[in-house]
């Protein structure tokens, strides 16, 4: 009986040391799921860079767009009787088109009034 004890202490000894196995590394799912994430965040990045690139381009495109107008309406600040309707291309970068017509007044127009007091 003694005999069977010490090979059960024996072998309890010797594999006592052992931890139990465990797994290493990411499963696979997990990797697709870091994937996705991963693949989502690059797509939201690159949209708001972008967004900011044209965003900044507009922005370089207004002060010449600015200077090219300023003559264009002093050129057509009043309507002549019969209307305008003109269109034109300003250096290559802005097309334009002015589509104007005289308006007929009544009496008594809050419009007309104002007129009338800074002509006299």
């Amino acid at each position: 009986m003694a005999a069977s004890t010490d090979v059960v202490m024996y072998f309890k000894v010797m594999f006592s040391d052992i931890a139990p196995a465990r797994p290493r590394g990411f499963s696979l799912l997990e990797m697709v799921v870091a994937v996705a994430i991963l693949g989502m965040s690059l797509a939201a990045l690159y949209q708001a860079a972008g967004g900011a690139t044209r965003i900044a381009m507009i922005d370089q495109k207004w002060p010449m767009v600015w200077s090219s107008l300023a003559p264009l309406l002093a050129n057509y600040a009043m309507v002549p009787l019969t209307g305008l309707n003109e269109a034109g291309e300003t250096e290559g970068v802005l097309a334009w088109q002015v589509v104007a017509a005289p308006v007929t007044l009544q009496e008594g127009s809050p419009l007309l009034r104002d007129r009338c007091n800074k002509s006299t």
